[in-house]
């Protein structure tokens, strides 16, 4: 199975990884890690985290306020955002048009 991200999903991981290194190269580097870390979990068992619209589910990344928002696909999943868990809630929706 493949994982694709949507452009705002890349603008979401870019922002998110931009703001951790002006804190700390530790930190970015590990909010990288998480993401990384939360897709090889959803590639175990896509259909395994919270449903949270049909066909749209959630995974948190740990130690890191981000969820991973994903579409599940025939032999892809579709990560639509990489959305700060506090910062404009449901500002990602519109991706899914």
């Amino acid at each position: 199975m493949r994982v694709q991200l949507v452009n705002g999903a890349q603008r979401d991981f870019t922002g998110g990884l931009r703001w951790y290194r002006k804190r700390s190269d530790w930190a970015a580097d590990g909010f990288a890690e998480e993401v990384n870390n939360a897709i090889t979990r959803i590639l175990q068992d896509p259909a395994r985290n919270r449903q949270i619209r049909p066909n749209v589910r959630t995974i948190r990344i740990k130690r890191y306020p981000y969820s991973l928002i994903y579409l599940i696909h025939p032999g892809t999943i579709i990560i639509v955002a990489i959305a700060h868990d506090k910062r404009r809630p449901g500002c990602w929706t519109r991706r899914l048009d």
